[in-house]
């Protein structure tokens, strides 16, 4: 059970969502959420709050999303800050240090990387859109990954470019490397 929260806008929003939970049936979500220590940043508090954010100030988002020209527009698109509230919290019930918290140009390049890219692209690709070639133009343009797949692939002798190679990495990593069926890829480290 969570600690009662005694702010005016807890209680507003508690407000809203009964009276949203009413209207359209809402069940509740029974899983917690997961707060790590380290990063309070990511807590999904915050990430929720921005994505309210970001969803209430951009009305019909998906349709700007498929509408967007070039990657520096869904950039644009994508700037999500926090209401004042969570300029001062990381939970409901604990206050923080005063701080704007708005996502990071890395966090938008993960988010078109592995939601905005591959939505679009499906979809692109079931409707019979030719837009599917800008996407993988755009994949290119993102800078690498730096994760673990990526760093232990340099560490062999690939040279990583892009988003594009950094996500071959992962899909060799998952497909060839992990289920042990070396003879079957193609990957040569040898050259």
């Amino acid at each position: 059970m969570q600690k009662p929260v005694d702010h005016t806008y807890f209680a507003q929003q508690q407000k809203t969502y009964l009276y949203l939970q009413h209207k359209y049936q809402l069940k509740p979500i029974t899983e917690s959420l997961t707060f790590f220590r380290l990063r309070p940043a990511n807590f999904p508090t915050i990430r929720l709050a921005q994505l309210a954010w970001l969803t209430s100030k951009q009305p019909r988002l998906l349709s700007h999303i498929q509408a967007a020209k070039s990657l520096d527009s869904l950039y644009a698109l994508l700037q999500a800050k926090t209401t004042s509230f969570w300029e001062s919290h990381y939970q409901f019930h604990t206050p923080a240090k005063q701080q704007q918290r708005k996502l990071t140009k890395s966090f938008i390049q993960l988010l078109l990387l592995n939601t905005v890219f591959p939505f679009l692209f499906q979809y692109y690709k079931y409707t019979g859109d030719g837009r599917v070639d800008q996407i993988l133009d755009w994949v290119r343009q993102l800078p690498p990954e730096k994760n673990n797949y990526s760093l232990k692939f340099k560490e062999l002798g690939c040279s990583i470019a892009d988003a594009l190679e950094s996500q071959a990495c992962i899909q060799l990593k998952t497909n060839y490397c992990t289920p042990r069926r070396c003879l079957s890829c193609s990957l040569d480290t040898n050259s």
